[in-house]
């Protein structure tokens, strides 16, 4: 990579910064964390704003400034909520942006290129505005309201999604290591804690520390493994190996819940879900589980995160660009990019080299 502006970057001027990143999708925002830190890094002292979507910004909610923290101890001043379906709200929100006088506006795109982003980006009013010019050969339309821009070959590096948004970072001079990748976690308060605490206590009892939560569901039907397979290492755990179970939804997982419930009571196993719980909430109560078994989806990198193991279960997606960079996070991926190709049985032996390491 050769940034073509880094010497027209005065570092010394950036005392506020915009990140935009308002996509819906939760396992991108997640992917951005450690470029969001290495930003922090670099520019310790400037105002940073997040602008997020409200499908997904308060699971980083916790990363705002609270009352005596020093700057190194969060990531943003504020975040700022953009509806991109309040098609009459963006002039507001422009108009709202500008009286923050940015120096600085970063645009992370790796998978696609908002025009929308772009231009809150632009009309912003911040003097420099970095983001992608192309992406293994695909122009970045917008590409003409940034002045700070590079062409990324990702692909030909077969490069995991967090490096490449760390790529938006080298380009103003800001860059992680790899212990400081390692070291990033999704920060939870006392009241996040002790809600999952109480929740952990009121549905498995004080001793609830042997518990592995399943997430049958998934965004995309091919990332979804088959409620059988789900329904068979659950109910091997729960009989031969007395571990408890808690399954997990997420909001359009309604019908794979039902059908997991329904084949696990036939079997007379447990069927204990959580769901209609908001994003901090399930993310306080992952951090207190033993083990997390998934789909490739957006809480596979909640748990993560916060230092509980994962094992991922890859079907046509790719595990080395999309598994958590994290040492916590495990995977199987189908021989055959089929989902469903993957067997029971490998994900059982797995579950439980995770459940009790050597």
């Amino acid at each position: 990579m050769n940034p073509e502006f880094i010497s027209d970057l005065k570092i010394e001027e950036i005392k506020s910064i915009l990140i935009v990143r308002q996509h819906n999708q939760l396992g991108d925002l997640l992917c951005s964390l450690p470029l969001f830190w290495a930003i922090r890094k670099k520019f310790s002292d400037s105002f940073i704003v997040l602008v997020a979507s409200p499908e997904n910004y308060e699971v980083v909610s916790g990363e705002i400034k609270t009352e005596k923290e020093q700057k190194s101890d969060y990531l943003f001043d504020e975040i700022l909520v953009y509806d991109k379906f309040d098609y009459m709200g963006l002039l507001k929100f422009i108009a709202r942006l500008r009286k923050y006088r940015f120096d600085l506006a970063v645009v992370p795109s790796t998978v696609s290129f908002s025009r929308t982003s772009h231009i809150i980006a632009y009309f912003s009013g911040a003097k420099y505005k970095a983001g992608v010019n192309s992406a293994d050969g695909k122009k970045n339309k917008s590409g003409f309201l940034l002045n700070i821009k590079n062409d990324f070959y990702w692909d030909d590096e077969f490069l995991h999604q967090t490096r490449r948004f760390l790529d938006f970072g080298k380009l103003i001079g800001a860059d992680l290591t790899k212990n400081e990748i390692e070291s990033v976690i999704l920060r939870l308060n006392k009241d996040e804690l002790k809600f999952a605490e109480d929740y952990l206590i009121r549905n498995f009892g004080t001793q609830y520390h042997n518990i592995v939560g399943f997430h049958p569901g998934a965004g995309k039907s091919q990332n979804i493994w088959s409620v059988n397979k789900f329904a068979y290492v659950i109910g091997k755990l729960y009989k031969d190996y007395s571990m408890q179970i808690l399954i997990t939804a997420g909001k359009y997982d309604k019908e794979i819940i039902i059908q997991l419930c329904s084949l696990l009571k036939k079997w007379d196993l447990p069927c204990k879900v959580l769901q209609r719980e908001n994003i901090r909430n399930v993310t306080a109560i992952l951090s207190k589980i033993k083990l997390y078994v998934t789909n490739d989806t957006g809480t596979m990198h909640v748990a993560a995160y916060v230092n509980t193991p994962v094992l991922a279960l890859f079907g046509p997606t790719e595990p080395e660009l999309w598994c958590p960079l994290k040492s916590n996070c495990h995977n199987i991926k189908s021989p055959t990019k089929k989902i469903n190709d993957i067997d029971e049985n490998i994900v059982l032996a797995k579950s439980l080299e995770l459940i009790n390491p050597a």
